[in-house]
């Protein structure tokens, strides 16, 4: 995330934005196997970052909030391969990097 510019804040923004289109899988097991992690949620999201669009896997789950249940996200990367997309009828927007 920090060779495309993307700090803390800019990372919240692009998770709390994404949208129906952008899911991908979900809730499946997590294949890390880490205690205390449940279910995962797959989303993807295009950043244009330098003229040159990304596709990102983000990967989030939900986990205890001091006010409720929040989302913590646990993968923000370059796709390896290209995304199926379960709800690909639907125009996704394409996230532009400062």
């Amino acid at each position: 995330m920090l060779d495309w510019g993307i700090d803390f804040e800019t990372a919240k923004d692009i998770v709390l934005g994404l949208k129906t289109c952008d899911y991908v899988d979900g809730p499946c097991a997590d294949d890390k196997h880490i205690s205390g992690r449940s279910e995962v949620w797959v989303f993807g999201k295009t950043l244009r970052c330098g003229g040159r669009d990304v596709e990102t896997y983000i990967k989030v789950t939900h986990s205890k909030a001091e006010n409720g249940i929040g989302c913590l996200c646990i993968s923000f990367r370059e796709s390896e391969r290209p995304l199926i997309y379960r709800f690909g009828d639907e125009q996704r927007e394409v996230y532009l990097l400062p």
